[in-house]
């Protein structure tokens, strides 16, 4: 996949790949969060299903459809400050959440 977008590309290649935005607009309209592929002439729409993972290469990273489109923030860094064991913990519960969003670890309830 390239990237999230609302709007197709006004030069589409064949072959390419978007993740469709909240709130898309043109032919994207109606398909939000749907994967949308050029085939050469037309647009064809894939509806993600539970667990279906994508690479964003404009991001960088995986991408995981549970429920919707998750992709991880890294934790905030421990800045050292008055409270570090405090600091510490709130950014390991952050990367393990992180980790349970990209499908690493199971999500906890």
């Amino acid at each position: 996949m390239l990237a999230e977008a609302g709007t197709p590309p006004a030069d589409p290649v064949d072959g390419e790949l978007w993740l469709v935005a909240s709130g898309a607009t043109g032919e994207w309209g109606m398909h939000d969060g749907e994967l949308a592929g050029w085939n050469g002439s037309e647009w064809l729409f894939i509806a993600p299903h539970e667990g279906m993972q994508v690479f964003d290469r404009a991001a960088g990273q995986l991408r995981l459809y549970r429920g919707g489109w998750h992709s991880p923030l890294p934790p905030a860094q421990v800045n050292g400050g008055a409270a570090p064991d405090i600091e510490l913990r709130a950014a390991f519960t952050s990367l393990v959440e992180a980790l349970g969003e990209a499908g690493i670890f199971p999500v906890t309830q």
